[in-house]
């Protein structure tokens, strides 16, 4: 077998590949700045959203601190390094404590939120006994369609 270098059927050789790369590494790139420069309002947004959402980040940090110091205090570090990822978290997670919020309001109107009790009815529905007996099949109808499985051959290997 001959190998060559030429493209002659292959295409461009990566060059698409490597001009999407740039291109994503120079979105990526002015993202990260946007966010630098967003970050407080960001935050903001989401204490003003859901404050919870902060509250309950800032105590899975204390936890994850008290539990391993060294490994609690690199993630410190990086939160503080990338404040404006944490910050995007922060937003999302009090967009999501919003959207459960609403949810479980949703639900309440059913009656099966799980913080309330459910509702007993007051009122009883009249009903009607029916016969627990079979359905006789009608003449001329085609008795049901019966599928066998195919014998097992024992000489089968």
């Amino acid at each position: 077998m001959v190998f060559s270098f030429s493209n002659n059927n292959r295409g461009g050789s990566g060059i698409g590949c490597l001009i999407f790369a740039m291109l994503g590494v120079a979105v990526l790139y002015y993202f990260f700045k946007f966010l630098w420069w967003a970050a407080p309002g960001i935050f903001l947004l989401a204490v003003i959203i859901n404050w919870r959402a902060v509250v309950d980040t800032g105590k899975q940090y204390w936890t994850y601190l008290q539990r391993n110091i060294i490994s609690g205090l690199a993630i410190g570090v990086l939160s503080v390094l990338l404040f404006p990822l944490v910050a995007l978290f922060m937003l999302l997670k009090s967009l999501g404590y919003n959207l459960l919020g609403q949810f479980r309001q949703n639900m309440g109107m059913f009656g099966n939120a799980p913080n309330q009790p459910a509702e007993i009815p007051t009122e009883y529905t009249d009903f009607e006994e029916l016969e627990s007996t079979p359905k006789k099949p009608e003449r001329g109808a085609e008795p049901p369609e019966v599928f066998l499985l195919p014998k097992k051959d024992d000489e089968n290997p």
